[in-house]
């Protein structure tokens, strides 16, 4: 018979977790001072036995007729595998040897085990209660068995070995604390598993099934007192028949879901939410793969990636949430602090690569601290990128889109082997933007965004320019040798291409090309300001003609004649360069340039004319006449009249000054006409 002082006599455990409380209340040892619940029909805890009735207890407990309680006791290792050994045994399925079964309901609420707790291949056959319970010395459960599993608000001290268990109902570890790594691989659990507001020194779920749901909200995965840069969180293999969450966790240094070395992607057949996720810290950076993950309803709304993060290969069968997504290059550091794993994660700060994603999918408000490359595979509908703002280089790769609306902002754009198919409106804020091996079956307006500094277009290298139109860029920094249909490019807006250096007025228009070429054969030393010491050498001067002359045909084709003039001078000027140095076409173009700077420089043909005059003038003095000559002057304005026609040739001309008159009524005429034909060449509309 129990003493009635000792019946109301309880202890009252609580725990509490943000949104969440939970209590359990047990009846006090009969021994004073002593916090263990006593076992049921005695008055004592399990330490305050006598061996004889702890003989007759566990045995109760072994034939399932009594719950196995140690809560609020301090347990020895010693103790803790005398009670094991109490219960029976049967064949394990890992293991030939046969081992403990405990038929009923365990408590260990509160329970501190003060040595390692090594339980290999022990069967929980009931609910299994190590709730706020603390491991001083770790514990390793490998291969055991459980019906339930509750660990809210547990410690473990050392390591923590959980691989290969089996929890038939739930698993409960909410609020658990754990100061070394968290092995859970090759587990099994039938219902849901939870790890809510728990604390972890990394973790490793490598090939555990989960029948229900996941819960790692507001988890924080990263224990400050893990270096910052070894800390882990291995999710490869893992497989979850429900929703998955991660609100609010905070991931390690590495965390991986999939690609990692040659392991299985987790497979997640529910609903998996991200949402206000942080993956790695400010002071260490980190890398984290996402890759080659089948995805139905995602969220990553809000979610901060330290370091890198690579979702190359995902596949995401319904409209994800990818807004409002922060990524940050970590410390200076951090790249250069690379180790044997490292290669094995993406060079990009943000990788999209090869990216399925559903129709009407959205890219928007992603901040890239560092790069971002984007490639999508079978790009089923349209999609929608705006607000992206990168700091370092934004890659988009060997995607065909459909209709485009994009706004992105970073410090370098390239668009590499892509397509429109349906065409767009690509708005960019960036000072430096390629579009490289890129075509459009639909019209594609590229528009440098208003208030933006200047953006430079740098290469359009082998890219079909039929159907684009260019808004507002600069042009001064652009390669156009090897683009396709050059000629049917369409610009608008305020747009610059380089000027020609002189040493008075704003020279000519003129081609990133050219300057590159000239500046590479120093041909022409006021030239190599223009070329940037780092750009590509042309030595086809005819590839660099060429351009010039799909810019004029689109200047004329557009009734531009005048725009057009420059392109034909920088025309003219690599046919004269890329000709052999004395051949006869050469000597044609020199003489032409010289004369008339190509029929476009009027004071070159006014200038020839006059010295063509006055020194056909003092030829016709010396030699021209029998008698006495006109005088000087006299003699000039008698030949640029009779080479124009104004006046008759005088009788007393000698042979020598026939041919003159000759030359000069062949000269002077061709001299004016190559005057108006620059003027107008500049005025025609």
């Amino acid at each position: 018979m129990i003493p009635s002082a000792f019946v109301t006599a309880t202890h009252s455990s609580r725990w509490s977790l943000p949104n969440s409380s939970g209590s359990h209340n047990w009846q006090l040892c009969a021994n004073s001072g002593c916090p263990g619940e006593r076992v049921p029909e005695r008055s004592s805890c399990f330490l305050h036995l006598g061996s004889e009735e702890q003989e007759q207890y566990l045995g109760a407990v072994a034939r399932g007729q009594a719950r196995l309680t140690l809560a609020g006791l301090r347990i020895s290792g010693k103790i803790f595998s005398a009670i094991l050994g109490a219960m029976p045994l049967a064949a394990s399925s890992a293991a030939s040897q046969r081992r403990p079964t405990v038929p009923a309901a365990a408590s260990f609420h509160e329970t501190e085990f003060l040595d390692c707790v090594d339980a290999q291949h022990i069967t929980f056959e009931s609910h299994c209660d190590f709730t706020k319970a603390i491991f001083h010395k770790g514990a390793i459960w490998n291969g055991s068995k459980f019906g339930s599993l509750n660990m809210q608000c547990a410690r473990i001290e050392e390591q923590a070995n959980f691989d290969n268990i089996t929890v038939r109902n739930s698993a409960t570890l909410d609020g658990l604390e754990c100061n070394a790594f968290f092995q859970f691989v090759n587990g099994s659990v039938g219902g849901s598993l939870s790890f809510k507001y728990a604390k972890l020194a990394g973790i490793w779920t490598t090939h555990t099934v989960v029948q229900g749901n996941l819960d790692m909200s507001n988890a924080d995965l990263h224990r400050k007192a893990v270096e910052a840069a070894g800390a882990l969180a291995r999710f490869d293999g893992t497989t979850i028949e429900g929703d998955a969450t991660f609100t609010a966790t905070k991931f390690p240094f590495e965390t991986t879901f999939g690609g990692y070395a040659d392991m299985n992607a987790a497979k997640f057949n529910g609903r998996v939410d991200f949402s206000e996720s942080q993956f790695g810290t400010p002071e260490a950076g980190g890398r984290h793969l996402l890759q080659q993950l089948d995805l139905a309803k995602t969220s990553f709304n809000n979610c901060v990636f330290h370091g890198r993060v690579s979702f190359a290969g995902s596949v995401f069968a319904q409209r994800p949430d990818l807004s409002n997504i922060r990524v940050h290059s970590g410390p200076a550091h951090q790249p250069a602090a690379k180790d044997q794993n490292d290669a094995r994660f993406p060079e990009s700060n943000l990788d999209l690569s090869n990216v399925r994603l559903p129709q009407g999918a959205t890219l928007r408000n992603i901040d890239v601290v560092g790069s971002m490359t984007i490639s999508f595979s079978d790009l089923a509908g349209e999609l929608e990128v705006s607000g992206i703002r990168v700091s370092d280089r934004l890659l988009i790769t060997n995607t065909t889109f459909q209709y485009l609306p994009f706004d992105a902002k970073a410090g370098t754009i390239a668009i590499v082997r892509c397509q429109f198919a349906k065409g767009g409106v690509v708005g960019t804020s960036t000072n430096s933007l390629q579009i490289i091996e890129s075509d459009a079956r639909q019209p594609v307006s590229i528009v440098a965004e208003d208030g933006a500094e200047r953006t430079f277009l740098t290469s359009l290298s082998r890219t079909n320019l039929e159907n684009f139109t260019f808004v507002g860029l600069d042009f001064s920094r652009t390669s156009l040798t090897g683009s396709v249909n050059l000629e049917k490019i369409r610009i608008q807006g305020q747009f610059r291409f380089l000027r020609s250096p002189r040493f008075f007025g704003t020279g000519r228009e003129a081609i990133f090309d050219e300057a590159v070429f000239r500046a590479s054969r120093r041909i022409g030393w006021r030239w190599r300001r223009h070329a940037s010491t780092n750009a590509s050498r042309h030595d086809n001067p005819q590839a660099v003609a060429g351009s010039y002359r799909a810019l004029r045909k689109n200047r004329e084709d557009s009734k531009d004649e005048p725009g057009g003039a420059d392109f034909y001078y920088g025309e003219m000027e690599m046919r004269r360069i890329a000709a052999r140095t004395l051949s006869a076409e050469w000597g044609l173009l020199t003489a032409y340039w010289l004369i008339s700077g190509y029929g476009l420089r009027a004071w070159r043909a006014v200038s020839a004319l006059t010295l063509f005059v006055f020194a056909g003038g003092l030829a016709l003095e010396a030699y021209g006449f029998r008698s006495t000559s006109p005088g000087g002057m006299d003699s000039a304005l008698l030949f640029a009249q009779t080479s124009i026609g104004l006046a008759r040739l005088p009788d007393n001309l000698t042979s020598a000054g026939s041919f003159l008159f000759i030359a000069g009524r062949i000269a002077c005429p061709a001299l004016l006409a190559l005057a108006a034909l620059a003027v107008r060449g500049r005025l025609k509309r």
